[in-house]
């Protein structure tokens, strides 16, 4: 049954998901990836203290955002080629089978494309002789500056008028 209840929390998620996506690309738009990597790695720093590698949280998660376009632009390609081959022509919406089997025909030579690209970096990164986060330096030292202070009050009363607001709305 349908109430206005499950309805307004139908909506109140789509808000959040749709304001959490135009957070997440104002940031990636805005700002480089090599800048959120040190950043990143200055957030995760503390945990190098409890024994987790904030140095490597950081270096995946600049890795992910580098490889999406490169991901991206080759399952498109893979979708092109098996589209004039005829591979993606499908009967029925409704087929799970015919379903399933045209995802696999995408995934997997996607999965092989990735396989193979992170083997290739990994090598590179022993040919490097990259090692972790010991003895590692960074080019540029980062400073906490006044702009940076605003930002961070501007997040912290968005935050707070959030939450007040959620609580002021509750039941």
């Amino acid at each position: 049954m349908i109430t206005w209840d499950g309805i307004r929390l139908v909506v109140v998620s789509l808000i959040r998901f749709a304001s959490l996506l135009l957070v997440i690309s104002l940031l990636t738009g805005t700002t480089t990836v090599s800048a959120l990597t040190h950043g990143a790695e200055r957030l995760l720093h503390p945990l190098t203290r409890l024994g987790l590698p904030g140095h490597e949280i950081a270096l995946m998660a600049a890795i992910a955002l580098r490889f999406l376009p490169i991901l991206g632009e080759e399952m498109e390609a893979i979708m092109l080629a098996q589209a004039s081959r005829g591979v993606g022509e499908q009967t029925s919406r409704w087929r799970i089978l015919e379903n399933a089997r045209h995802m696999a025909a995408l995934v997997v030579p996607l999965f092989a494309d990735v396989y193979r690209r992170s083997e290739e970096m990994a090598i590179a990164m022993l040919a490097r002789c990259y090692s972790g986060g010991r003895g590692r330096t960074s080019l540029s030292e980062l400073r906490y500056r006044p702009a940076d202070g605003v930002a961070l009050g501007g997040a912290l009363l968005v935050t707070g008028m959030v939450v007040l607001l959620r609580r002021l709305s509750l039941p």
